[in-house]
């Protein structure tokens, strides 16, 4: 995905309009604006059939949400309905909520991050009394500190309460980042016990810095609802629930048998939160994804987790990222302790967690022997597609190596800091990795890229935002249809990409390289053919002239190959048409324009001549000729025959670019008039 203009967005929106039948549109992540919003709602009127339509991350506003509403009432057969991230207000969700209602069958709504208060949900009551086949419903992220009172959270849930719950087919609600606080998680609470079993993924987490702050009130009214209804995911993030709330939502883990993802980030909640979250875990038995990052856990917290981790084998995905896996609880900041990380290394080695995919240890302050204890545990761990083992940089650093002390034998897979004992993790355990897909090499302050990287067939991400190599072998990653998505944010040796291209996300400098590699492996110049014969408009042209015999003289052209269509001035078209009326007329072109010199004067004539000469045929009718090289066939010149009179061939050199094949022909058996004839062009 990337960003469009304007101009493309008017394409799109003739391409819809000519395209009645369309069931899916996706142009999320595009900047399409208000003004890109009124552009696109003419042609969304069109499409009646619509079953997928993906608007979010378009900041349309106010203005654009209320230029599509009026055609989203025709989409009687829409089922899938994404308007995040758009921030439309209260004023932009009650233009929406009115056309929703006639669309009874709608599935999933997405309306997060609009900047919706308590006052503009009223609007939304009338499409869930009648919504009986939605699943699914993304409310997240309306509520900000910053925008609005600390009361909107509870206030909403209060309002769409009473109808989530009677939401037969319901199983997705996401209310993150909301501001619930305790009474606002409680009427979430009552949704949930309500909805007869329905509801099968939960969040009620948040951000870093935009929670919902549930607290321990929350966390028992949350705790009350997981005893009633099994979840299958459950998102509790950023909720200050420390050590207590996590104990009192573990002790409803006894009911959630079913349980497959679980998100407890930024909790806080230390050693005495981790003993009780794996109390909890033991009846779960088919837990696939666990989130325990940023929650102050040290080596006995980590040591205090294995047991949990080898018993649940169908583990995929492992989250520990943020929390210092070297400090004792009660010894912060004293001696490193490796008790937790070495037992972490021994369950995989013995065969723990063999279905583990994916791997966070990103700001754990691993040092060297926990780098190489894991390095031992995981080389031979061939399930494991995505590893992020880096050290987040911080204020205090103040240059970053990765080379030094190994002498190049190696590069480091965690960024180091200068003063401190190096902290390597070797990229050589990626060849075992055949199915490595992604891997983030950010704040490494890499010095090359590194050519391991290359071996991997089936990487689909990539990240080496921050590094100082100067160059990179961007054709074999871009080569891979399986690669998708390029970070290089931030390095600022290399050339290209740009790095506005760089800013707009990996996607686009994918996106980006792959048309750059297709502009060098196509590359079309001007070949302009000028010389003596270019003193009459109505002269013998001198590409026909010349295709016959160009092979002869010019033995790296083939012409003429395929013909292109291209908006550019007044060629051959102009000529021909001369010529043709010349030859109506029973003379040739020069005595016909003679005569037209004699009665009205030179200016008078050439203006004449033109004018007839452009009206019979216009230019973009006939395409040039495109000559391709034999010698490169990546090259392809597209021939100009510079016509015009005398009068106006000191003007020609105003359209003759710099990178451009120049062909200068004369006569050589006219010697008297060669050498005025070329004087001009050089």
């Amino acid at each position: 995905m990337m960003r469009i203009d304007y101009a493309p967005l008017h394409e799109l929106a003739d391409l819809l309009a000519h395209s009645p039948k369309c069931t899916t549109l996706d142009i999320q992540l595009n900047w399409v604006l208000p003004q890109g919003a009124i552009i696109l709602a003419p042609a969304l009127e069109v499409a009646t059939q619509l079953t997928h339509l993906d608007l979010s991350f378009n900041d349309m506003r106010t203005q654009g949400a209320q230029a599509i509403a009026p055609a989203l009432a025709g989409m009687l057969r829409l089922r899938t309905l994404m308007l995040g991230c758009n921030h439309m207000g209260d004023d932009g969700l009650r233009a929406v909520a009115s056309s929703l209602v006639p669309l009874s069958r709608l599935e999933t709504l997405d309306l997060s991050k609009n900047k919706i208060s308590s006052a503009g949900v009223d609007a939304l009551l009338p499409f869930l009394q009648e919504a009986r086949f939605l699943k699914r419903f993304d409310f997240a992220g309306n509520v900000t500190h910053y925008s609005f009172h600390s009361s909107d959270g509870p206030e909403i849930m209060y309002k769409l309460g009473p109808l989530l719950m009677r939401l037969p087919c319901l199983e997705t609600l996401n209310v993150a980042s909301n501001y619930l606080f305790g009474l606002g998680t409680k009427y979430t609470g009552q949704i949930v016990t309500e909805s007869s079993g329905s509801i099968k993924h939960l969040n009620v987490g948040g951000s870093k810095g935009i929670g919902n702050k549930i607290g321990m009130h929350g966390a028992r009214s949350l705790a009350a609802a997981l005893f009633h209804t099994p979840l299958v995911s459950l998102d509790s993030s950023f909720n200050e629930l420390g050590a207590e709330g996590v104990s009192v939502i573990s002790n409803a883990f006894t009911f959630q048998t079913c349980l497959a993802t679980l998100s407890l980030r930024g909790n806080k909640m230390g050693l005495a939160g981790v003993r009780s979250l794996v109390q909890g875990l033991r009846m779960i038995n088919c837990l696939q994804s666990l989130n325990l990052s940023e929650n102050r856990l040290g080596s006995d917290s980590l040591e205090a987790l294995c047991p949990c981790l080898q018993a649940h084998s169908g583990l995929t995905q492992l989250n520990l990222s943020g929390n210092a896996l070297l400090a004792l609880e009660e010894t912060v900041g004293k001696a490193a302790n490796h008790g937790g990380v070495t037992r972490f290394c021994v369950v995989m080695r013995n065969g723990g967690l063999p279905a583990l995919a994916r791997l966070d240890l990103r700001d754990t302050e691993l040092d060297r022997q926990c780098s190489k204890l894991l390095v031992s545990a995981l080389g031979q761990h061939t399930c494991l597609t995505a590893l992020n083992a880096l050290r987040a940089p911080s204020a205090k650093v103040t240059r970053w190596t990765v080379l030094h002390p190994l002498e190049h034998a190696e590069l480091f897979f965690a960024a180091q800091r200068i003063a401190a004992q190096p902290k390597a993790f070797s990229l050589a355990i990626l060849a075992n990795w055949k199915r490595y897909v992604t891997v983030d090499l950010s704040g490494c302050a890499l010095l090359r890229f590194p050519d391991e990287l290359l071996a991997l067939g089936s990487l689909e991400e990539l990240n080496v935002a921050g590094s100082y190599f100067a160059s990179m072998p961007y054709d074999r990653l871009i080569h891979s249809p399986t690669f998708q998505s390029l970070d290089v944010r931030g390095c600022r040796n290399l050339s290209h990409p740009p790095q506005a291209v760089a800013h707009r996300g990996g996607v686009a400098t994918v996106q980006y390289m792959r048309e750059a590699a297709e502009v060098r492996r196509s590359i079309t110049l001007p070949l302009v053919l000028c010389g003596q014969h270019d003193e009459y408009a109505g002269r013998s042209p001198l590409a026909p002239a010349l295709s016959a015999t160009l092979a002869r003289l010019l033995p790296v052209l083939q012409t003429p190959s395929k013909r292109l269509t291209t908006a550019a001035l007044p060629k051959t078209a102009a000529r021909r048409s001369m010529g043709t009326a010349a030859s109506h007329a029973g003379s040739s072109p020069v005595e016909a324009l003679a005569s037209l010199v004699q009665k009205e004067g030179a200016y008078e004539a050439w203006k004449r001549g033109k004018r007839e000469a452009l009206g019979p045929e216009p230019p973009s009718q006939t395409p040039p000729e495109v000559w391709s090289s034999k010698a490169d066939a990546r090259f392809y010149f597209e021939p100009w025959d510079v016509a015009g009179p005398s009068l106006s061939q000191d003007c020609l050199g105003l359209f003759m670019p710099r990178k451009a094949v120049y062909v200068l022909v004369w006569d050589a058996e006219q010697e008297h008039t060669v050498a005025g004839a070329l004087t001009h062009w050089l």
